[in-house]
């Protein structure tokens, strides 16, 4: 049932335009104003957002912690709630595919 809330909950934010995909967030060293250019590149800077970063991904997650509005987690830490509780949802193509792994 986790699985199926979860997937519903994906497939909602795509049929609602509030999934983000990108090819990657790499930041060679933290950098909370390459995280914010980041934002405003996509337009969702000053909305609600929950990135889900890979675990061991510790320079995005430090790039994207300050900002305001802005929720970063551990793709092991997703959850219904963490994928529902926002505006958008911005992952990289890598989480997505880690993410459908897990629910399939």
């Amino acid at each position: 049932m986790v699985k199926l809330a979860m997937r519903s909950v994906l497939s909602g934010k795509v049929a609602d335009a509030e999934l983000v995909l990108v090819d990657g967030l790499e930041f060679e060293k933290p950098s909370t104003k390459q995280a914010k250019a980041a934002l405003v590149a996509l337009g969702i800077d000053g909305k609600r957002v929950t990135l889900v970063v890979p675990d061991d991904d510790l320079n995005t997650y430090l790039s994207f912690r300050n900002i305001e509005k802005v929720t970063v987690i551990g793709v092991s830490e997703a959850s219904t709630y963490t994928l529902i509780d926002n505006g958008f949802l911005l992952m990289s193509a890598e989480v997505a595919k880690n993410l459908e792994e897990v629910l399939a």
